[in-house]
C-alpha cells in the first residue's frame, strides 16, 4: 500500500481505461492495496474528473489508445494543463512510435499491460517517489528564493496565519525585536505589543474581515528600538475559493519621521505663542498711540489740529481692531463682516455722531479674509466714511451711511454711500490729491482692487476685488 504519511487519507487513482473487463481487473487490484479508484472510459471523461475538486486525484492510470475521441496523450496534456498531477501510461502497444508520443508528455513510467499486479504497483510508487523528489526540490528552490527576496527586503515582514499565530518573520523583525527568541507559532500581539488579547483595531483582523489591504499607525515593543511603526496588512487568499489563508503585515520603523512631525508640530505651536504674543503687542503699542492722539486732542483747540489728530486716532484704531479678529481664530483669518461692522460703529462713536442724526445701515455677507486684506479693505472703509461723517452732512444735517458687503464666486464688493449732498460736479476720483482718497487709491492697487465713484443723490463708492484677491 503506497501512502502519504502526512497524509490519511487513501491516495486516489484516475483509472483511463476504455476496456471494460481490464478495468474492472486494474480496480480491483488498486483497491486491494488500498488505492481509492475513480474510473474514465475516454480523454473527455478523463480530463474532466481530474479537474474535478472531489475526489482529489492523486495519480493517472493513462490507456493510449481509447478508441473514438481524444486519445491518452491528448487527455494527458489537457490535464498538465491545468494541474499538476503524475501521469502513468498504460498500454497494450510496445512500437517505437506509440512509447515515443508518450516521451513527449511529462510523465512517471510507460507500463505494458497484462505485465502483472506487482508491475503495476510498484510503477505507482515508483511515480509517486519521483513526484514527490521532483516537486519537494522545486519546493525547496522556492523555498530558498522566497526567503532570499523576503531578506533583501529593508523592512520588516511578518506572515501570520487566520488564527494570528506568526508563520514566518524576515531578519530585520528579528532585529527590531531582539527581546524574543520564538516568533513562529506565537500570537502577534504577544510578540510584538506584550499583549495577552488582540489589539483594538488590529489592521490584521481588519483584514480577515474586509478581504482588503488595512493600514494603521502604531507604538513598537517597550523592548524593541523602534518606537513607531507604519503597518500595511495585505490578505493571502486561496487562488481557487479565495479564502483568506494568511496575512502578510509589511511593517516600516517611521520613528525618525514620527519624531520629525513631533518637533514640527512643537516648532509650529511655538511660532503660533510667539505670533500671539507679538500681535498682543503690536495690538497694545496701536492702542497706545491711539491713546496719545485722544490725549493731544484734549490739549487743543485748534480745529484743524483737531481733525487731523481725530483722523489719524480713527486709521490707529481701525489697525488695532484687525488683531482682536485674528485673535478670535486659530488660522489668522479676519471674519470680515464682524470687523466692518465694529470698524463703523466705531467710526461714528469716535466722531461723536448721534444716532438720531446720522444713522448707520449695514448689509453684510459673510466673509473670511487674510490680515494683510483686510487692514487694506479696513483703511479704504475708515477714510470713506470718515469722510461721509465729515463732509456728506453739512450745517448739522441728518441722513444715512450705508455699508455694503456682497460676495460671490467671482468678486467681492465693499459699498459705501450716503443720502447727502454729494461731491462737487467737477470732482474726478482719479485726480484727487487729499490724504484721505490717495490713502484710498494706494491701497485698492496693494489688494489688486479696483475703486469705482457714483453721484446718483448723494455719494457710493465702490471698491470691487476680483479672482484669487477676492475675500
Amino acid at each position: 500500500m503506497s501512502r502519504d504519511a502526512a497524509d490519511s487519507r487513501p491516495r486516489t487513482v484516475l483509472l483511463v481505461e476504455d476496456e471494460p473487463a481490464i478495468a474492472l481487473l486494474e480496480t480491483h487490484q488498486l483497491e486491494r492495496a488500498g488505492y481509492r479508484v475513480v474510473t474514465a472510459v475516454n480523454g473527455e471523461q478523463a480530463v474532466a474528473k481530474a479537474q474535478a475538486a472531489e475526489p482529489q486525484v492523486d495519480i493517472v492510470l493513462m490507456d493510449v489508445d481509447l478508441g473514438r475521441g481524444m486519445d491518452g496523450t491528448e487527455a494527458a496534456r489537457e490535464i498538465l494543463a491545468t494541474r499538476e498531477v503524475p501521469i502513468v501510461f498504460v498500454s497494450s502497444h510496445t512500437e517505437r512510435e506509440i512509447v515515443e508520443r508518450t516521451e513527449g508528455i511529462t510523465s512517471y513510467g510507460y507500463v505494458v499491460k497484462n505485465s502483472g499486479e506487482v508491475v503495476l504497483l510498484a510503477s505507482l510508487r515508483t511515480a509517486f517517489r519521483l513526484f514527490e523528489a521532483t516537486h519537494g526540490a522545486c519546493r525547496a528552490y522556492e523555498e530558498v528564493f522566497l526567503n532570499s527576496v523576503l531578506e533583501s527586503v529593508q523592512d520588516g515582514i511578518s506572515v501570520l496565519n487566520p488564527d494570528l499565530t506568526i508563520r514566518h518573520v524576515n531578519g530585520v523583525m528579528k532585529r527590531w525585536y531582539p527581546h524574543e527568541k520564538r516568533f513562529v507559532g506565537q500570537r502577534c500581539h504577544a510578540v510584538y505589543h506584550g499583549r495577552s488579547t488582540v489589539c483594538s483595531n488590529c489592521p490584521a483582523v481588519r483584514t480577515l474581515h474586509s478581504g482588503e489591504a488595512e493600514h494603521d499607525i502604531v507604538p513598537g515593543h517597550p523592548g524593541s528600538p523602534v518606537a513607531w511603526i507604519e503597518l500595511f496588512s495585505y490578505p493571502i487568499k486561496a487562488p481557487d475559493t479565495g479564502e483568506i489563508t494568511g496575512i502578510v503585515e509589511f511593517v516600516r520603523d517611521i520613528s525618525a519621521r514620527v519624531a520629525s512631525e513631533e518637533a514640527l508640530r512643537r516648532s509650529l505651536r511655538e511660532k503660533k505663542t510667539l505670533a500671539a504674543e507679538l500681535q498682543h503687542r503690536v495690538k497694545n503699542n496701536l492702542a497706545v498711540i491711539a491713546s496719545l492722539l485722544s490725549l493731544g486732542l484734549t490739549k487743543t483747540d485748534d480745529d484743524s489740529a483737531r481733525r487731523i489728530l481725530t483722523d489719524a486716532q480713527t486709521r490707529v484704531e481701525t489697525m488695532a481692531m484687525i488683531y482682536d479678529e485674528i485673535n478670535r481664530t486659530d488660522d489668522g483669518t479676519v471674519d470680515l463682516r464682524r470687523y466692518l461692522q465694529d470698524l463703523a460703529t466705531t467710526i461714528l462713536s469716535t466722531y461723536h455722531v448721534h444716532p438720531g442724526e446720522v444713522r448707520l445701515e449695514t448689509d453684510l455677507d459673510e466673509a473670511q479674509t487674510d490680515s494683510r486684506r483686510a487692514i487694506a479693505i479696513g483703511l479704504i472703509v475708515n477714510e470713506l466714511i470718515t469722510n461721509a461723517v465729515k463732509y456728506a452732512f453739512p450745517n448739522d444735517g441728518g441722513g444715512t451711511i450705508r455699508l455694503k458687503l456682497e460676495c460671490g464666486a467671482a468678486e467681492t464688493l465693499v459699498e459705501i454711500s450716503d443720502d447727502g449732498a454729494g461731491l462737487p460736479d467737477a470732482f474726478i476720483l482719479e485726480e484727487a490729491n487729499t490724504t484721505g482718497f490717495t490713502l484710498v487709491k494706494e491701497l485698492a492697487e496693494q489688494i489688486d482692487g479696483e475703486v469705482q465713484l457714483h453721484s446718483d443723490g448723494g455719494t457710493r463708492i465702490t471698491l470691487t476685488l476680483r479672482g484669487e484677491e477676492s475675500a
